[in-house]
């Protein structure tokens, strides 16, 4: 009997149907959200497959529900489903962490690991309840004869061998056809421009043009460029078209070139360099005097299709300014692939003005290829990026000179005044700052348009005033524009936009204003005295019992308005509070009836940075990450002269010590012209406006870091490669051969090194981070920090 027991199979046990219910409805709840709501082409791999797993876990529900007979039968499908799933987005995804690793060195590591981080994910919602669907519906058993298991085993290991050889030759598609352009490309090209009469500058003048230097060199005396005023731009809006595909030629050089006419295209090619380069100097000569030809030189080193990635990861496929674009014969250089703003089409992230990313339809309409959402039949290229101007030929990098300018004093100063002449030429009739500006058509526009940029540029134009003469009345005209903005409720004041306004009254608005109005002082005179007397009022009335801020006051609910607090506000209203208290001390016993006295003010003060400085981020994060709080730095250092707080000083400098960690350097294993640059990774541009407030919180913990006698070299040194960064990334006449003519571009900061456009407050805080900055190393005296006493300064 016990041995016909033992030839029973026992009863398979029931299988869950309420689990299965739930873990159905969740797993078809996610990949249906995947398949849909992630930014995939409507009929993607992604989303077909990603909805056929959605499917399969909806039916496991639906059977879970009503067919339990039919269950085991479901829920082995379903398993199997999402284990072919997995072995497919492994393969997608083992394949595109190989070919970025192929494709960005350095930067692909952490690319890969995006990839992997997504794998891990998927696994999470298939491996298993797949290995779990298969083992508790029979297993593998039944599948395979027992005499074919061996052979099965060799099978599944020719099939892994065939897998990672077919993904290392999809990695090696990355770097396509590699031309072989000797020791010195740019040599050659140099050598044939002579030959055609191109190039006038001969021996030092020519080194000196190869290395970067001519177009940027100033005087100690002067900060006026050294370069020919531009001829016109180059920008176009069509492509450059060859007569062959240019993985068809043996070498391609893509130009875009004018003397005085209007912006013509070229493509020359050749079985060699020295033809292709001669026919583009016969070209290009025939514009004009070669010390009237201006043209952007692409030569083509590689080039490779673009393999379908889906739009998350093909968004990354073409690097910004160092990758152009090809479809068949017409083809995209890096700089003007940058310029049509083919690097901000992928994801829109409107609350904080952040587009990033490429896409296929946006690039193939820009090339003029068929209507698709695939990458699909579009090849990207690499090149040696070439400037002609003035008869020399200069080497370039993302558009950019390649030699990083010094920290020193004369180009700081140039950079600077540089920046200032800009904002000072955005100000409008009205008063306001042109808002956005797209450096290469021209366009501009008001829309979102924020009181806190226009006074927060307020601020910069009079902290850096020295440096323009102009500065003085731009600022006034500024203060006048914003003092329209006030909604008054008995003493107290509030700045709203749009004028007339009855809505309720933000900090932010208010607080920052209130910081420019004060600092401002000094160059427009005490006539704004009784608005900065209300505004402080106001503020005073929003702060809470914890000493923190409300984020509005609203005179129609009686007061402030409990809710979350605004970003950047609180260490802008601390920070207003800190230099109303020294106009109000400096006014002693004169200071106007109303305000606050001397121990009142002091004791909000007192109440609001104990706050920030304790619960505000008391908890275990703090070691690790803080938040966006640079103004809470610069409040910190406004206060050195008459309101020290040494566990608000301790704040500034441990938040600069965590984000210091954010910042490029030599050892990030990122390109060495990113050192200095503050970003969460390489995988997009780092931001030159996040960079740019780094340094102005960097420098106010320097300021702070030395009133506590704390040695500051590391810091310092950190400083210098901010600047450093910051400098390479300024528009100026050499590098804005595309640039429109029709407002004043150079001098001014783009977003990243992607994404050209302008906004003010781009430009206001890299003029910001240079002033302090630096003042901080020693240079740039002139320059005045709001409350700033001017000994903290490095002697």
């Amino acid at each position: 009997m016990d041995d016909l027991n033992r030839t029973i199979p026992a009863a398979p046990k029931p299988l869950p149907r309420i689990a299965l219910f739930l873990l159905g409805v969740l797993h078809a709840g996610v990949f249906a959200g995947a398949a849909v709501a992630l930014p995939w082409p409507t009929f993607s791999a992604f989303a077909v497959v990603g909805g056929t797993v959605a499917t399969a876990f909806f039916a496991l529900a639906v059977t879970a529900a009503i067919a339990p007979s039919r269950l085991p039968f479901v829920f082995r499908a379903a398993a199997s489903v999402a284990l072919a799933f997995l072995v497919w987005a492994t393969w997608e995804l083992g394949g595109a962490a190989l070919y970025l690793v192929r494709l960005y060195a350095g930067i692909g590591a952490g690319l890969a690991g995006a990839a992997g981080a997504a794998w891990c994910v998927i696994a999470l919602f298939t491996l298993p309840i797949g290995v779990w669907g298969l083992a508790a519906t029979g297993g593998l058993r039944g599948l395979l004869p027992a005499r074919a298991a061996s052979g099965a085993r060799l099978l599944l290991t020719t099939v892994v061998l065939l897998a990672v050889f077919l993904l290392a030759a999809r990695a090696n598609a990355a770097r396509g056809r590699d031309r072989t352009l000797g020791v010195d490309a740019h040599a050659e090209v140099q050598s044939a421009f002579a030959r055609g009469g191109l190039l006038v500058a001969t021996g030092d003048d020519l080194a000196a043009a190869r290395d970067g230097w001519t177009s940027t060199k100033t005087s100690a005396n002067s900060s006026v460029s050294k370069t020919p005023k531009r001829p016109g731009s180059l920008f176009v809006q069509e492509s450059v078209e060859c007569v062959v595909p240019v993985r068809e030629a043996a070498f391609t050089l893509l130009a875009v070139g004018r003397a005085g006419g209007a912006a013509e295209r070229f493509c020359a090619q050749g079985g060699t360099l020295e033809d292709a380069a001669a026919e583009l100097a016969r070209r290009l000569a025939k514009l004009g005097p070669a010390s009237e030809v201006v043209a952007a030189i692409d030569l083509v080193r590689e080039i490779a299709p673009l393999p379908e990635r889906g739009p998350l990861l093909g968004a990354v496929s073409v690097r910004p300014g160092l990758d152009g674009v090809c479809w068949g014969r017409r083809c995209l250089p890096p700089w003007l692939t940058v310029a049509q703003q083919q690097f901000t089409t992928m994801a829109s992230f409107p609350s904080i003005q952040l587009d990033l990313g490429a896409t296929a339809p946006a690039l193939r309409k820009a090339l003029g290829a068929p209507e698709s959402e695939s990458f699909t039949g579009l090849e990207r290229f690499e090149s040696v990026q070439l400037l002609l101007r003035a008869g020399t030929l200069v080497q370039l990098e993302r558009g950019r000179l390649p030699a990083r300018p010094p920290v020193d004093e004369a180009t700081l100063k140039a950079s600077a005044k540089g920046a200032l002449s800009f904002v000072i030429g955005a100000q409008q009739k009205d008063g306001r700052f042109r808002y956005l500006v797209d450096p290469h058509t021209g366009s501009t526009s008001f829309a979102n348009f924020s009181v806190p940029r226009q006074a927060g540029t307020t601020l910069a134009v009079c902290e850096m005033g020295a440096l323009d003469r102009r500065a003085n009345s731009t600022a006034r005209k500024s203060l006048e524009m914003i003092a329209g903005l006030e909604r008054r409720d008995g003493e107290r004041g509030g700045i709203v936009w749009p004028k007339g306004a009855t809505k309720p009254m933000p900090l932010g608005n208010t607080a920052l204003s209130m910081i420019a109005f004060l600092a401002c002082r000094e160059r427009v005179g005490d006539g704004f005295d009784p608005l900065i007397h209300r505004m402080g009022r106001l503020i005073l009335d929003l702060q809470r019992p914890d000493g923190g801020f409300s984020a509005v006051f609203d005179p129609a609910k009686g007061g402030a308005v409990r809710g979350p607090d605004a970003m950047y506000a609180a260490g802008q209203a601390v920070m207003a509070l800190v230099l109303w208290e020294s106009l109000l001390l400096e006014e002693g016993d004169e200071r106007p009836a109303g305000t606050p006295d001397e121990a009142s003010l002091r004791a909000a003060i007192d109440r609001a940075m104990t706050h920030f400085a304790g619960p505000y981020w008391d908890f275990v994060v703090r070691d690790f990450f803080f938040f966006e709080e640079n103004w809470h730095c610069l409040a910190a250092r406004a206060a050195i002269a008459n309101h020290r707080h040494d566990a608000y000083e301790r704040f500034c400098i441990d938040y600069v010590k965590m984000k210091a960690r954010l910042v490029h350097d030599e050892h990030s294993g990122s390109e060495a012209r990113l050192v200095g640059a503050y970003g969460f990774g390489t995988v997009f541009p780092p931001h030159n406006t996040a960079t740019a407030g780094f340094g102005e919180a960097l420098a106010g913990a320097i300021a702070v870091a030395r009133a506590r006698g704390l040695d500051t070299t590391k810091e310092e040194a950190l400083m210098e490669d901010v600047l450093g960064y910051l400098l390479q990334q300024q528009w100026t006449e050499a590098t804005c051969f595309a640039c429109t003519d029709q407002l004043e571009i150079p001098g001014a900061f783009g977003e990243h090194y992607g994404e050209p456009t302008i906004r003010i407050d781009y430009v206001q805080h890299a003029l910001a981070a240079l002033g302090h900055g630096g003042r901080s190393l020693g240079f740039l005296q002139g320059v005045r920090a709001a409350g700033v006493p001017r000994e903290v300064s490095k002697p």
